[in-house]
């Protein structure tokens, strides 16, 4: 590696406490205008620590966690790693199916979740091991007369059960915060439970783009290597400085890099439960925010919010993207949309990622006045042929593969799907295998061209070759179009040409079909006849993970099994000066 990385050997809790040893009267958490110092959160991490000790969680212990961002999340999140236990960050909106399968994967006694969902699996949890549910309110740290007038998570403070009045009890089934709390009260504190490098600190759960969605293992030194690279390229995190965080943390990219990376750097984190773009502007108003990191999506709904309307943003240091695509267009007009907001000297980064990798393993940065994708520090990469795993050179198409201190230990007790996606080399580096096809250039800078399994056969039916369609690259042709907001192209199977793509796509608030189409097939032009859509279809919406990933399986469920039949494809053979003249 070009910097010999430092091994930090401290667990998760223990880095981010003793970053913060100059910091203890700052904001550490900012919640519905609540503040919380660096201080406090220690002394509550102690005490919740005591109370889980006291409950018989013992180092090694799996303990599912269901819960969005909220201090509670945070402070369990510490709290669980010093004492050694394994959190298992659970999404919150799984459906009852999902639970059963994360309540049953590791063996846990113990469940902490989010209050609303008690009634999805209170019928779930008598079959499995678990023997105590600690339910997590979303009001606790909410001041009343914040209470009284917010509005920002009506949806989630006013669904669901009452909050729970229980008779505290060791045995007790189901348990509280203020049970939790009680629980310490007049105890000592515990020591931060000793460790080995290479133990189980976290279960994430994959967003299922590397196959079927899988349980990943993580040590401490990931989470913490993560932030060791962001120092080394000198990121402008400033200690006092303000993040605003609304991903969730059963996602990596919330819980590192939105809430302990911030939290090392001494950054106040403010972080709101919800994941609505709606909420951006009243947000961003109340707290002026130094940094922001989101997916796609939420960008683009910014862009259309009309509540921006003469907002300043000065304020804002770094806007950075992750866990889906945004195309160049969208890139150059939320830049513009920045610019006219005062923010004058901020661009939009891409910050490229993976589940196994804990979260980034590139950051796009400015050199010679050129913004490209290098690969973090303490991160090597390379290229390799996907089936004959040669080594590629620069500039040629390949497989990616990274190796470095944030790589993942491997899938929970799945060795099959590990060894898949995990391969040793001769001088004993461990690769990871990212699935994605890129180029790497002479200066170490990368492009990601898409996913290999988003790489499909087609026929070229011009001289009947064996081709290749990618959608990725369809997609960043069509969202030149001025007509509409996004789109996303999934292939469906074709008797003849083995596949064939589908566009759908999301019209401008002021476009019509008809208009939308035409820019469509001009903008078509640029690809080869097998990639070019066989239809487009119009959606109002386009269905997306938490995480912000297109969900590509429901799209291709609109299409009927016998389309051949019952849609007409496409007909390019249009004459783009007659197309202009008629516009």
């Amino acid at each position: 590696m070009e910097n010999k990385y430092k091994v930090t050997n401290l667990k998760i809790y223990s880095y981010m406490k003793k970053s913060n040893e100059k910091n203890l009267s700052n904001n550490a958490l900012t919640y519905f205008q609540n503040q919380i110092t660096y201080k406090e959160l220690l002394v509550y991490i102690e005490k919740v620590a005591i109370s889980l000790k006291k409950l018989g969680i013992e180092k090694g212990d799996y303990v599912p966690v269901c819960l969005p961002n909220m201090p509670q999340t945070i402070i369990i999140f510490y709290a669980l790693n010093k004492i050694g236990a394994i959190p298992n960050m659970i999404p919150v909106l799984a459906s009852t199916d999902e639970f059963k399968h994360y309540l049953t994967e590791t063996p846990a006694k113990n469940f902490i979740m989010f209050r609303d969902y008690y009634s999805k699996v209170k019928n779930i949890i008598p079959k499995t091991s678990i023997k105590r549910t600690i339910i997590i309110s979303p009001t606790t740290f909410i001041p009343k007369d914040i209470l009284k007038k917010q509005i920002t998570i009506k949806n989630i403070l006013t669904s669901g059960m009452l909050d729970l009045q229980t008779n505290f009890s060791l045995k007790n089934k189901i348990l509280t915060w203020n049970d939790i709390v009680k629980l310490s009260e007049n105890e000592k504190n515990v020591e931060t439970e000793a460790f080995s490098f290479y133990d189980t600190a976290l279960l994430s759960h994959t967003g299922g783009t590397t196959g079927t969605p899988k349980s990943a293992e993580f040590i401490n030194e990931n989470f913490n290597a993560m932030c060791e690279e962001y120092k080394e390229v000198k990121a402008p995190f400033k200690s006092g400085d303000k993040i605003l965080t609304v991903l969730p943390p059963f996602i990596n990219y919330g819980l590192c890099n939105n809430i302990h990376m911030p939290l090392s750097f001494g950054i106040e984190t403010i972080i709101v439960p919800t994941l609505d773009p709606k909420e951006a502007s009243t947000l961003f108003k109340m707290y002026k925010p130094n940094h922001f990191m989101c997916v796609a999506h939420y960008f683009e709904y910014m862009m259309s919010d009309k509540n921006f309307e003469g907002m300043d943003l000065s304020f804002l240091k770094t806007i950075t993207y992750g866990g889906a695509p945004f195309s160049k267009e969208s890139e150059k007009k939320f830049n513009e949309f920045l610019y006219n907001h005062g923010a004058l000297n901020v661009k939009i980064c891409n910050g490229y990622g993976m589940t196994e990798s804990t979260s980034s393993i590139a950051y796009e940065r400015e050199k010679n006045n050129k913004f490209k994708l290098y690969p973090l520090p303490y991160t090597n990469m390379k290229i390799v042929n996907p089936e004959t795993k040669e080594l590629l050179p620069d500039g040629t198409p390949g497989e990616l593969c990274v190796s470095g201190p944030t790589i993942f230990k491997g899938y929970y007790k799945n060795q099959a799907e590990t060894e898949k996606i995990l391969e040793q080399d001769q001088a004993n580096i461990m690769w990871l295998h990212s699935g994605d096809i890129a180029i790497k250039a002479a200066d170490s800078s990368i492009k990601i061209l898409g996913r290999i399994k988003r790489i499909y056969p087609t026929m070229d039916i011009s001289n009947g070759n064996v081709a290749k369609i990618f959608p990725d690259n369809i997609e960043n042709i069509l969202k030149k179009s001025q007509k509409i907001k996004e789109c996303a192209v999934e292939c469906k199977k074709h008797k003849e040409r083995v596949n064939v793509p589908f566009a759908f796509v999301v019209l401008e608030e002021n476009a019509t079909e008809e208009e939308a189409l035409q820019d469509l097939k001009e903008k078509s032009l640029e690809l080869n006849n097998y990639s070019r859509p066989y239809h487009f279809i119009f959606i109002n919406e386009i269905p997306k993970s938490s995480g912000g990933k297109v969900e590509y399986k429901q799209l291709i469920k609109l299409i009927p099994e016998n389309y051949e039949e019952v849609i007409e494809e496409i007909d390019y053979k249009i004459n783009k000066r007659k197309v202009r003249k008629r516009w």
